[in-house]
């Protein structure tokens, strides 16, 4: 191994050890045998967002040079600081939405710092991820518009985000900076988008108690599914944390996770893969309990061939723009609405073409939208050139 793969190995192993301690011994011993590169594990702790977790995994067993445990508290200390703030702000959030009648559900690291971690200096957000339903949308934007929050830059159209995407970004400009992700599907891909019944998550979703606000979070087998839906398919498997988050909820939730109804609703959803890909190496390299009969019913479990099809398309590496604008067109039910998601995406709004280009006099406005054609063929047919015969 190198220097940054012994550096991945040595925090999956810490943060193991914050669920499961009989493992510290072993962990001293390792490093008394042969130290990892301390360099390589303290970037790679912070530029995975776990200086945390591994500040609170090894505090007092002094596996940690005192320089990095140092770096490593203070990453701790100001993730508590700002989950507090944020936290609360999430509260005020929560009753200005109320007051339009407004229910949200929780996700990622607002759902789990609290009740999955215990301890919201663990858990770093960049963000605060809510989700409403569809129908509530415009209605939301317009309440947090109000609380000071402004669109996250130009839409491509103004209402194709709603009809095409899963989420729309906006900022607190005046105050703090805070930035939400207002969902209405789990997943950015028209495919999911479309297959992926509203009504379910709703309908199974928990009511919490949040700061003297009320709001939901997703039931445990619905949770898991979107960790790890997010994982594969946003990520490609890749980020410490997020596997952390998946092998913690499934430690949190061991004794009311419904396996045979994860199994169930992932063969309804479309999410065999997603599963099949995550669960196995959280088991095994995250110590995550999951049952070995959970392990070997879902590898038995066959994925659709559409599944496998948006499956492979979303966990390629690199793809141009082009390539992604044909594969969601792919995906999208209707010639109308490809229509109006192809016209959308070849002529954008004035305002996005002169912010995503730089656009300072509008009479240059044509000629950038004929260079944002053929820069999207160029990669279109490089991108066909490159793949095997």
């Amino acid at each position: 191994m190198d220097a940054v793969a012994d550096a991945r190995q040595f925090l999956i192993d810490c943060l193991v050890a914050r669920r499961r301690p009989e493992l510290l011994a072993t962990l001293a011993e390792q490093i008394a045998a042969q130290a990892p590169d301390w360099d390589a594990v303290g970037a790679l702790a912070l530029s995975e967002r776990v200086a945390p977790l591994l500040y609170y995994s090894t505090r007092r067993h002094h596996l940690l040079p005192d320089e990095l445990l140092h770096r490593c508290h203070k990453a701790y200390t100001e993730t508590g600081l700002l989950n507090a703030l944020r936290l609360n702000e999430l509260a005020v959030l929560l009753a200005a939405l109320a007051t339009g009648g407004i229910d949200v559900i929780l996700l990622k690291g607002v759902a789990l710092a609290e009740r999955v971690y215990s301890n919201i200096a663990l858990r770093p957000m960049v963000d605060i991820d809510l989700l409403v339903r569809k129908a509530n949308v415009c209605q939301a934007l317009a309440l947090l518009q109000d609380a000071g929050y402004r669109f996250e830059g130009p839409e491509i159209s103004p209402d194709a985000a709603l009809e095409f995407e899963n989420e729309i970004l906006l900022r607190e400009r005046d105050r703090s900076g805070w930035v939400i992700e207002l969902h209405w599907s789990l997943f950015d891909s028209p495919y999911y988008q479309e297959r992926l019944p509203e009504g379910t998550l709703w309908e199974t979703a928990e009511s919490v108690a949040f700061e003297g606000s009320t709001a939901c979070a997703l039931s445990p087998e619905h949770e898991l599914l979107h960790l790890c839906g997010h994982l594969a398919l946003h990520h490609r498997g890749v980020g410490l944390l997020w596997w952390n988050d998946i092998a913690d909820l499934i430690t949190c939730d061991a004794d009311r996770l419904d396996w045979d109804r994860l199994l169930t609703e992932a063969e309804a959803l479309n999410l065999i893969m997603p599963l099949q890909t995550v669960l196995p190496e959280a088991a095994e390299r995250w110590a995550a309990p999951v049952p070995p009969d959970v392990l070997y019913r879902l590898a038995a479990l066959v994925p659709r061939p559409d599944e496998a099809r948006v499956y492979h398309q979303l966990t390629a590496g690199h793809r141009p723009p082009a390539r992604r604008l044909l594969s969601d067109l792919s995906e999208i039910p209707g010639w109308g609405a490809r229509l109006r998601f192809l016209f959308r995406n070849l002529f954008p709004s004035a305002a996005y073409m002169d912010e995503r280009y730089g656009i300072s006099r509008p009479w240059l406005r044509p000629f950038y939208y004929l260079r944002r054609w053929l820069v999207g063929l160029g990669g279109l047919l490089s991108a066909g050139s490159n793949r095997p015969s």
